[in-house]
C-alpha cells in the first residue's frame, strides 16, 4: 500500500512539475511577444528614447539606426528571443 502511495505521489509531483515548466515558458513567450510587438509603436520608440540615449552600449545604434528603426530592431530581437525559447522543447539538441 505504501508503494502505491508513493508512486501516485512521484507521478503527481511529475505531472505538476511539467505543468508548471509549461506554464513557465509559455507566459514568458507570450510576454516578450507583447512587449516586442509594442517596440514597433511610436509610443514605445519615445519611452525608451533616454535609456537608449544614455547607454554606453546601445547609444551607439541608437545614433547610426534613429528612434524608430532601433525601437524595431529591440522588438525583433525580444519577438526572436521569445521564439526560441518556444521552440527549446521541439528541438533541445538543435537550440
Amino acid at each position: 500500500m505504501e508503494n502505491n502511495t508513493l508512486a501516485i505521489n512521484r507521478t503527481t509531483g511529475t505531472n505538476l512539475e511539467m505543468t508548471g515548466a509549461f506554464v513557465l515558458r509559455y507566459g514568458l513567450v507570450l510576454i516578450l511577444f507583447w512587449i516586442g510587438g509594442l517596440k514597433f509603436t511610436e509610443y514605445e520608440a519615445k519611452r525608451i528614447e533616454p535609456l537608449a540615449a544614455n547607454s554606453p552600449f546601445l547609444a551607439w545604434a541608437y545614433h547610426l539606426l534613429g528612434l524608430q528603426k532601433f525601437s524595431a530592431l529591440l522588438g525583433v530581437s525580444e519577438i526572436l528571443f521569445g521564439i526560441l525559447i518556444a521552440l527549446r522543447p521541439a528541438f533541445p539538441k538543435a537550440l
